[in-house]
């Protein structure tokens, strides 16, 4: 070959090099997101790595509807805009009908032009339309506060999801049907996974009663509902079934029926239930759940305050299971009998005196209050004893005075003169 010739193919060479838009390296491209949803207008942008999304118009030509392609065989999704924002990231936006055919889809760019072409396989998911399942619970009662709900869905990613597709406070509502507009906002919204999601709701204690639908997330891609999916019912109650009374040093059986609620699951035991009488508490030595009904058995000590106690249930353990009834069982005080046997048991000597006698047990009294009455009936002496054998007493006045001794719930009285 001549150097004349080789110099011409030489020339062409570097000018085919020249038009056609080879690259030193390999091209790739990606969507963001991965994964759109059926059903929505998405947008899309596509980063590319060695690639000329605009430079090399001059060659290949503008990137537009004629050679961008979204497919699955022969399912396609049509862009409704195409910008190519720098060479290597093209902005569009798909508008992905509702029956799309869901699955992978391939992206490719100038796929008609040789020399051109760049495309990623399987880089695109088109899912199905999100679904609102299961509410848990589904029911509460009205005043019920800080009430977890989870909001399980299908085909969501809000682990995933763009800030604008994440559930918030501001778009998740609970919706009357009953009365339309009303509503109960959450407190607090946690993404647990992809679908699923835990609402913080208080439910107040005038809530409109009745099914409500549930609304998640907003903004699209992720929004979905559920109709008639959650229910608010009347507010659980306890009350007592019969007398709630009881005597000091007494035992006392007291039961309660709770309507509106379910407590077959709450597994009460003696420490979650009890008495209160401001700081003052007395736990019960049984329980039993028959039904709706709590059944309770209480030894009432002899020095618990007498008046009227709330009974609560469950402390701490939330609803359907922690309860309060106010003043719902009263303790009276105990009685005490004279008993002839118990008063001959004591002698009360001198008696008239000048002031100074002394009461003796024949037999030791455990547990005696010793108190002394004027006659008008003011207390003027008393003092408790472990045991009582002896008591030496001193009175500075004259007078009629009435000696009580009790003990548990007897009772011994006496006379005695100070002359």
């Amino acid at each position: 070959m001549t150097t004349k010739a080789l110099k011409g193919l030489l020339h062409a060479g570097l000018l085919i090099f020249c038009l056609t838009p080879h690259f030193l390296s390999a091209q790739t491209i990606e969507a963001d997101p991965s994964k759109i949803w059926a059903g929505n207008i998405m947008e899309v942008n596509i980063s590319g790595t060695n690639t000329s999304f605009i430079s090399a118009t001059s060659t290949c030509g503008e990137l537009n509807f004629t050679n961008v392609f979204f497919s699955q065989g022969s399912s396609t999704i049509a862009p409704l805009d195409i910008i190519p924002l720098s060479d290597e990231l093209l902005f569009t936006v798909l508008d992905v009908p509702g029956n799309q055919t869901t699955g992978s889809y391939s992206i490719s760019l100038w796929n008609d032009i040789p020399g051109c072409e760049v495309e990623c396989e399987d880089c695109l998911t088109v899912m199905p339309p999100p679904e609102l399942i299961a509410v848990d619970p589904d029911v509460s009662n009205q005043g019920v506060m800080d009430l977890s709900v989870v909001l399980t869905t299908t085909n969501n990613c809000f682990s995933q999801a763009s800030s604008t597709c994440v559930p918030d406070i501001s778009n998740v509502i609970f919706q009357s049907n009953a009365i339309p507009g009303t509503t109960i906002l959450p407190e607090s919204v946690n993404i647990l996974d992809d679908n699923n999601v835990e609402v913080i709701i208080n439910v107040p204690e005038n809530a409109t009663i009745g099914l409500y639908d549930v609304f998640l997330a907003a903004s699209l891609p992720c929004q979905t509902s559920c109709n008639d999916c959650f229910e608010v019912i009347p507010a659980a109650t306890i009350d007592p079934v019969g007398s709630g009374l009881g005597t000091q040093g007494e035992s006392a059986n007291f039961t309660v029926e709770v309507s509106n609620a379910s407590i077959s699951d709450c597994g009460y035991t003696a420490t979650q239930i009890f008495l209160q009488l401001g700081d003052y508490t007395i736990e019960p030595s049984s329980v039993t759940v028959e039904n709706q009904q709590i059944i309770l058995e209480f030894d009432i000590p002899e020095d618990a305050p007498v008046g009227d106690y709330d009974l609560v249930v469950g402390e701490s353990l939330g609803m359907p299971c922690e309860y309060l009834c106010e003043g719902c069982f009263t303790v009276e005080e105990m009685v005490n009998i004279r008993d002839p046997k118990f008063e001959q048991n004591f002698s009360y000597l001198p008696n008239p005196s000048s002031g100074a006698f002394q009461i003796t047990a024949e037999l030791p009294v455990d547990g005696a209050v010793v108190e002394i009455y004027n006659v008008a009936g003011q207390l003027i002496f008393q003092q408790t004893l472990a045991q009582l054998t002896q008591l030496d007493v001193e009175l500075a006045t004259t007078g009629v005075f009435v000696v009580k001794i009790s003990a548990r719930d007897l009772v011994a009285v006496q006379k005695v003169i100070v002359k």
